[in-house]
This record gives structure tokens, sequence and C-alpha cells, in this order.
């Protein structure tokens, strides 16, 4: 059956590293009590949950305004909740477009891997929507900034994306009549270790849990240790560590990364654990242009 419907993926950002910090009972019992909030917020603004996706949401709604209102209202709820000294934040990605419905009620088509990338791409804390679901909005006071068009894998042309701003102190109203950045350029990461090559798009996890999806093993890596992301035309190293994970360029500075990202540029080398060890084995990269 086909459908038009505004999507939402929902993503409880940090949760990777709560089992570490609170161990897994206490953070598996956080995680849930988030995710029965988000779902409360969907079902508020007449959503439909789709399913659960491990440490977040896929829900679906008839009208790009209820998208947005419950997905601001997920936003305020984690940011206002009782979670102790844990930082917990939303992260999300909006799209509107055409579904298929299976008999299970799940969906699938290009709309829903739109709008899951939207997410993917997103910063803790960012709600991204496509044009696609801004131009569906009727007549609002809601803000929305123009961001840099993405590239999405599977799509020839870059996906035209604004933020909804989450406070009324950012005061840039940019729903209509927007130049776009132009599209950054298509680059390719090259992996030296097990040969791996990431396209824009791409995404790739690293650490010693078998759910990785490159598991690296060492005393000081941690089981969700890192995350490669494609980025408005650019690969990020995000580090989700206890011991942080230490950058060597090709210019021989070297970079402490400790719960925070890095763009990574050029060609260098990763060590995992923060530490240069012969036990823990190092990652070459290069991020260079396709074919080159």
């Amino acid at each position: 059956m086909n459908a038009y419907v505004s999507l939402l993926f929902a993503d409880l950002a940090g949760s990777t590293r709560l089992y570490e910090q609170l161990g897994d009972a206490q953070a598996h019992a956080l995680v849930s009590r988030a995710l029965s909030g988000f779902c409360h917020e969907v079902e508020n603004h007449q959503g439909r949950i789709v399913k659960q996706l491990g440490d977040g949401i896929f829900a679906s709604f008839t009208s790009a305004g209820q998208a947005v209102e419950a997905s601001l209202a997920m936003y305020l709820w984690l940011s206002q909740g009782p979670w102790g000294e844990q930082r917990l934040s939303l992260r999300a990605g909006l799209h509107s477009g055409d579904v298929l419905q299976n008999e299970s009620g799940d969906l699938f088509g290009d709309a829903v891997n739109v709008a899951a990338r939207l997410c993917d791409f997103a910063q803790p804390g960012q709600l991204l929507c496509s044009e696609a679901l801004v131009s569906n909005m009727v007549p609002t006071t809601r803000l929305f900034r123009a961001r840099p068009a993405l590239l999405v894998r599977g799509r020839q042309q870059p996906v035209p994306v604004y933020e909804l701003l989450t406070t009324s102190d950012d005061r840039t109203l940019l729903m209509t009549g927007l130049a776009h950045f132009p599209p950054q350029p298509l680059l390719e990461l090259h992996l030296a270790h097990q040969s791996r090559t990431l396209n824009c798009g791409d995404s790739l996890t690293l650490g010693r849990a078998e759910d990785c999806d490159w598991q690296v093993y060492g005393q000081r890596i941690s089981r969700h240790h890192a995350r490669i992301e494609s980025r408005m035309g650019q690969f990020l190293l995000v580090d989700y560590s206890s011991n942080g994970t230490l950058i060597q360029t090709a210019a021989g500075t070297e970079i402490m990364l400790h719960g925070a990202s890095w763009p990574m540029q050029d060609q260098g080398n990763l060590f995992l654990g923060g530490q240069k060890k012969t036990d823990t084995p190092s990652v070459h990269f290069s991020v260079r242009p396709p074919h080159s």
C-alpha cells in the first residue's frame, strides 16, 4: 500500500556511553524510560510508532506539523527530565514523502532512507528537516534555519536541509526563498586496516563489542569506542570512549580526542585507546576524491 506521510527518526544521543558509565542494567532502565517518553509524545501528536530501534524510534504522521510538534515535545521533555547527573539529548531526522507499507505496518522506500540518514547526520540536540517536510508546513511560528545540503547514499542530488530551532533566541526565519548552500564535493575515506572504503553517506562503528561494524581489540579500547560518519561532504570521527583516541596527522601533529568529534582530512593514523601501544592496532586513514 502506498501513502504520503511525514516521518520521524529520533535517537537518544550518547546512550552508548551510558552503558559504560552506569552498567547494563541501570543504563537499560534509563534508555527505556526515555524511549517510553518519546512514544508518549508521538501518540499525543496523533502519530504512529512504526518500531523501536535500540535507543531510538521510527514514527509516522499524517501531517508535517504533527511530526514537527512531536519532535519539539520530545526534545523539551528530555531536556527537563530528572536524569540525575546524566546529560541526555535528542537528535532527530524528519522528512515527508511516499512510502510503501507491508501487512505488519512497517514502512519502506526512499523517504524512509532519507529520514533515517538525516537523523544520523544530526548532532546531539539537533533536529534536521528536509525541504520536502518544511514545504508541507502550514504558516507557522516555528523557526527553521538553513543548513548545507547533505549527500545521502543512493541519491545523486544533495538533499536540501533545514534545522528546526528549539528556542526562539535565534530568530532567523528561513522557510522560503532561500539560496541553498552549494553541494559539498564527493570524497572517499580509505582505511588501510581491513582495506575498508567509505563513501559519502556511509558510517562505521569501531570497538570491542560484537555489534560494531569493525571489531578492534585492546585493553584500553572501549566496547563502543568511536564512530566515523559522513556529514555535509566530510567525514567526522566521533569518540565515545573512556580513554579517548589519539590522532596523528600527516604533518606530525598529535590530537587527543575524548568525547568529541574531529573532521578527518588528508591522511594520518588513529590510535584507539589514546596511546601508542604495541598491543593496540593503529588505523591509517586517507580522505581523497573518488578513484584518485
